[in-house]
């Protein structure tokens, strides 16, 4: 005769199978899978989260290019003065010494506040809310520090100067015209600076922090060891930041500048 299970008895089986809960081996496999599962999940989610402000501060870039191309049309392909001091004060970017930096002529062109018209402390914030061109996004600094000096998100070329016509001075006749630099698609116009001591290449101090110009030694590693460039053309490309850091060594000493990025234009 065969034996038929009674509704009765399955449900006690279900009620005792759910009652006794998970086995050790059981809830060990799932801790292993879920430890799996974010050993995959949580490093593709910040390499998405670098990718989106890396492209946002490209974008930014882009911005300060337009500026460039528009002032330097304006202005009989001048370049715009790189500025007096490697990390100026609120007081000193106001002087008319700076009257013709970059960080002053560029940002109205494209609806952004210049550097001297900056006076309260919620206008200063400009330069790291991320909210403005002013601002790397990702960029974590002390606010602090951007109300003692203007933190700089991004930094000019300091070699772009000549011997033959002057350093750039607050007349607008002495700045240097876009004609004379050789090869413009690939000499830097402005870079990402570093943020703090940690942010770039070994071996570089505290001053190289924050600076308004500057050159290899000074750049910012903080996108994943990508940093995005304006070249002096109008174009901005996402390189390797140690190769950028490379292209910086002395052109007097053979292999010492190399032909993709130019931080020395004479």
């Amino acid at each position: 005769m065969i034996r038929h299970s009674s509704p009765t008895h399955m449900r006690a089986s279900a009620r005792e199978t759910l009652g006794r809960g998970f086995t050790l081996i059981e809830l060990l496999t799932v801790i292993a899978i879920l430890g799996v599962l974010a050993a995959i999940i949580i490093p593709s989610l910040r390499a998405v989260r670098l990718h989106s402000v890396r492209t946002a501060s490209a974008s930014n870039l882009r911005q300060w290019s337009s500026a460039f191309l528009l002032y330097s049309s304006e202005n009989g392909q001048r370049i715009p003065y790189e500025g007096s001091y490697d990390q100026p004060s609120w007081s000193q970017v106001r002087t008319p010494k700076e009257s013709n930096a970059w960080f002053n002529v560029l940002p109205p062109l494209v609806e952004a506040p210049a550097l001297n018209e900056m006076r309260s402390g919620d206008e200063r914030a400009a330069m790291i809310n991320g909210l403005t061109i002013h601002s790397g996004p990702g960029l974590e600094v002390d606010a602090r520090e951007n109300r003692r000096r203007p933190f700089f998100s991004y930094m000019m070329n300091s070699q772009i100067y000549s011997d033959e016509d002057g350093a750039p001075g607050n007349s607008g006749d002495a700045l240097i015209r876009l004609v004379l630099i050789p090869n413009p698609s690939k000499t830097i116009f402005l870079t990402e600076t570093r943020s703090s001591i940690e942010e770039g290449a070994p071996n570089e101090d505290e001053s190289r922090v924050g600076r308004a110009k500057g050159r290899n030694n000074s750049i910012s590693f903080r996108y994943d060891d990508r940093s995005n460039v304006a070249f002096l053309d109008g174009h901005v490309a996402t390189v390797d930041s140690e190769t950028l850091y490379n292209a910086g060594r002395d052109p007097s000493v053979p292999g010492g500048q190399l032909d993709d990025f130019v931080w020395y234009p004479w």
